[in-house]
Formats: C-alpha cells, sequence, structure tokens
C-alpha cells in the first residue's frame, strides 16, 4: 500500500468510527488555493459526496475562493475564473441532485472560523489536510474507490451516473446510434495531452473499421471540437460533434453516457462521466494523481467491457 492509499485507507477508518458514534454530518471542501481548473479533479471529490449522501448522510459542500493556484493564470487573465466556478458550483449541483447536500461558495478566511471550532458535531473531511490547506482530489479517489467496494448493490448501482441523470443539458438529441471518442485540444495548458492530426486520423479509421455502422461523436469543449472539425473536413472524414448538440461539460458527459461505447486516447476529464457508469470504453491514459485498485482493474465496479490501458509516455 502506498502513501496515498494509506492516507485514503485511514480517512476511511475515521469515518466508519465517527459514523458509528452517530455523526452523520459531513463537511467537503473544495479549496481552489490547492487545486486545478479542471473538471477531472473536482468530479471525483462531488461523486465522494454524491456516495456519502446516498448512504444516508447529510453533506456541507463548500468551494474557497479569491486565492488560486498558480496553474489558474491563464483563467486569470481572461478573466475567466468566476465562470469557471459557476462551473464547479453547476457540477456539485447536478450530480448530488435530490440528496442531502448545501452547496457554497466562501473566502477562506470565512471558513476557517468553523474549521478551527472544536465543538462542531458534523465532520470535515481530511480535516488536517484541510487545515494545512493541502490539496485532497487524489485521495477522495481512493477513498471513493475503497468504499464503493463494500457499498451495498444498490448503493453502488444509484451512485453510478445513467444518461437520464443528465439528459437536460442537451440541446438536440441524436436519433442513430452513435460511438464517443474523446479528444483533447487545448492551447492552454498540459500540451502533452493534445491528440496531434496524426493520431486522430489514425484512430478515426480505427473507430470506423470496428464500427461501421454507427456515427462517431467527437466529444472536446469549443475549442477542441472547432480544431478538429478543421482536420475532419480537410481529410473527408465523417464525424458529428458534441458543442453541436451541447455547450456544456456536463451535456458532453450525458452525450457520452447516451452513446453505445466510448474511447479516448491522451484522456481529460470528461472521461470520468463514463468511468463512473455501465457504458462500455476502451481507454489509453497515462495515470497522473490516482491509483489503479488493483493491477487488473483501475475501479473496482468495473466490468469486463471497460478497458483501462496504462501508457508510460504518449506517442
Amino acid at each position: 500500500m502506498n502513501y496515498q492509499q494509506r492516507i485514503a485507507d485511514n480517512e476511511n477508518l475515521r469515518l466508519e468510527k465517527l459514523t458509528q458514534k452517530g455523526k452523520k454530518n459531513i463537511t467537503i471542501i473544495y479549496d481552489n488555493f490547492v487545486s486545478p481548473p479542471t473538471y477531472g479533479d473536482l468530479f471525483n471529490v462531488v461523486m465522494l459526496a454524491r456516495h456519502l449522501a446516498l448512504l444516508g448522510h447529510s453533506l456541507s459542500f463548500y468551494i474557497i475562493c479569491k486565492e488560486y493556484r498558480d496553474d489558474w493564470g491563464p483563467l486569470i487573465k481572461q478573466k475567466t475564473e468566476s465562470k469557471f466556478i459557476e462551473e464547479q458550483v453547476k457540477l456539485v449541483t447536478v450530480l448530488t441532485h435530490g440528496l442531502d447536500v448545501k452547496i457554497d461558495i466562501l473566502k477562506w478566511s470565512e471558513y476557517s472560523t468553523h474549521l478551527s471550532s472544536t465543538d462542531n458535531e458534523d465532520i470535515t473531511l481530511f480535516h488536517e489536510l484541510i487545515k494545512a490547506r493541502e490539496r485532497i482530489y487524489h485521495y477522495c479517489f481512493n477513498l471513493l474507490n475503497l468504499m464503493m467496494d463494500r457499498a451495498p448493490v444498490n448503493i453502488l448501482n444509484y451512485t453510478l451516473l445513467r444518461y437520464n441523470d443528465l439528459s437536460q443539458e442537451i440541446n438536440t438529441q441524436i436519433n442513430n446510434s452513435y460511438i464517443t471518442w474523446h479528444c483533447r485540444f487545448s492551447k492552454k495548458w498540459d500540451f502533452i495531452r493534445n491528440l496531434s492530426q496524426d493520431n486522430f486520423i489514425e484512430i478515426y479509421q480505427l473507430l470506423r473499421t470496428a464500427f461501421p455502422n454507427d456515427r462517431i461523436l467527437i466529444v472536446s469543449d469549443e475549442e477542441g471540437c472547432n480544431h478538429f472539425k478543421h482536420i475532419a473536413k480537410t481529410n473527408n472524414l465523417q464525424c458529428i460533434f458534441s458543442n453541436d448538440y451541447t455547450k456544456s461539460y456536463i451535456g458532453s458527459g450525458a452525450l457520452i453516457l447516451g452513446s453505445k461505447f466510448c474511447f479516448a486516447y491522451k484522456t481529460g476529464g470528461v472521461t470520468q462521466f463514463p468511468m463512473f457508469s455501465r457504458i462500455p470504453y476502451v481507454f489509453v491514459v497515462k495515470l497522473m494523481d490516482e491509483y489503479s485498485w488493483d493491477n487488473e482493474l483501475y475501479v473496482p465496479w468495473q466490468s469486463n467491457q471497460q478497458v483501462w490501458m496504462h501508457a508510460q509516455e504518449f506517442i
């Protein structure tokens, strides 16, 4: 067991002991001072909140703002950080809809008084790390793996996502059978995970051969869709694109959940949606902060139609 897994295991034991003492209120802090402006890292924390609420806990989910990591720089320069925080709140709201989860945005100074109180009856997840203002999102993924592995089957199934959970985010329905292919392209950061033109053309041919009768839906953000539309048009590749059906990250997730299969090479945060679902997929990934459940499974609920291939380096 490595260091990260040990921290998650210790937190799981602490939660179990406190719950046995009758403590049902849980506080989750997502501190943007030590967290990146990415959807995938927040997604793991929100899915943990969803699971805890389904287990019967009452949650307070606080997003800490006004202080940011260096990698927020491009958003701050473009004055779009507030818009991204709105998207953070929306993600928490949608994925915990109908559950006992209170959501709020606070500055650290507004929350620190609550955090230091010793009389609070709630459980602050990863309390010591939060006090030290250290990141927790990668530990949340490992903690959720532990909890999902031991969860009753009905709670596990309710935690996992379905198309109907998110379908309201799609503007136009796709009537024909389709597969989804997540293609990443960004001029802001993490350029090594951008899909090259050669990769795009080669993978398209492989998917078209494997799924000759299905439409291929490229899932990306506005920048990525426009980039790959140009490549597809230039090379006469028959694709449809997610930004013609939805303008939101959550809507992209709904499109994936409505597909018969999802593929990704050099994945981005949108692949969290199929990972927390039952739809078939193949992902070729380079692991970042998370650790696989074991040598064969990335997550304990993974089926034999859901494949993670670990790439040490990208081509």
